[in-house]
Parts: structure tokens; C-alpha cells; sequence
């Protein structure tokens, strides 16, 4: 019988509802590139992000590709329902005022 892999102590903990940014976030129609969690299932993540095109089904990407992708969880730092302006620097100076 095989061994489940260990999974590293700093590996970000997914879970549904909960945004996520980029290791190298980009650009997408004027909003960052972040990730929001719709579904997981056994081995794939859903999500939702800026650069889903209305109209069209949510991207679905193994859990290690979407942690290979995801740098942290910025949930705490969006208003609710909503992704961060891009670029990223204007919108902290703007909450700094």
C-alpha cells in the first residue's frame, strides 16, 4: 500500500468562498488576477477570477497547480464580493489616503 505524500506545514489551507492572490499577480480588465474558490472536490479546485469571461464555465485546475499558483489569502483585505483595482499599489495608497 502507498503512503500518502506529506503535505508541507506552510502549504496554504483551501477552502470555498476565499480569494487568493497570485505569486506573480497581473493584470485582468483593470482588477488583479485573484482567484476566488467556488468548489472543491476530490483532486480539482473551481474558481472564479476577473479574467472569466461572462458567459462562460468556471475554470476547474488540480489542487497542485492552484497551490503552485497561489501565493497567500487576501480575502480579509477585499470588501466582500468584490476583487482588488489593478495596479495594486495605487488601491493600498488610496486606503491610506
Amino acid at each position: 500500500m502507498k503512503e500518502r505524500p506529506v503535505m508541507p506545514a506552510n502549504e496554504l489551507k483551501l477552502q470555498s468562498g476565499r480569494t487568493y492572490r497570485g505569486r506573480r499577480p497581473r493584470n485582468a480588465m483593470g482588477l488583479v488576477n485573484d482567484r476566488t474558490i467556488l468548489h472543491i472536490g476530490a483532486t480539482t479546485v473551481q474558481h472564479d477570477s476577473p479574467s472569466v469571461s461572462f458567459g462562460r464555465h468556471y475554470p476547474s485546475v488540480s489542487r497542485e497547480k492552484f497551490l503552485a499558483w497561489a501565493e497567500r489569502d487576501v480575502t480579509e483585505e477585499l470588501p466582500p464580493g468584490e476583487f482588488a483595482t489593478w495596479p495594486i499599489g495605487s488601491a493600498r495608497e488610496v486606503e491610506r489616503g
